[in-house]
């Protein structure tokens, strides 16, 4: 993302809210959501909240970063090579489709 203006980052996340459920946020809100303890889960070894703040410190991330988490359901990402869930599958595309209409 270095180099560029604008970025969009879509990730799948252990929101506590329903599958498919689509946040829109700036990484300062994720940031202060994992100070306030209120971490967003991920699969990953490293979490989305942690790779932007290093993306950050590096001086890697555009100036005008917009992230779209889509809720998973925790019971669910276990298998992370399978298919996404219906809610999830649907919530993409709607992401997609927003993005595309801009």
């Amino acid at each position: 993302m270095a180099g560029y203006r604008d970025g969009i980052l879509i990730d799948a996340a252990q929101t506590g809210r329903a599958p498919g459920t689509i946040l829109r946020r700036r990484p300062a809100q994720l940031a202060a959501s994992m100070a306030a303890g209120r971490s967003v889960g991920s699969s990953h070894v490293l979490g989305l909240a942690e790779t932007l703040a290093l993306g950050n410190l590096l001086g890697l991330l555009p100036p005008r970063l917009t992230l779209y988490l889509i809720s998973i359901d925790p019971a669910a990402t276990d298998d992370t090579e399978g298919p996404l869930t219906p809610p999830v599958a649907r919530a993409a595309g709607a992401v997609v489709e927003r993005l595309l209409d801009a």
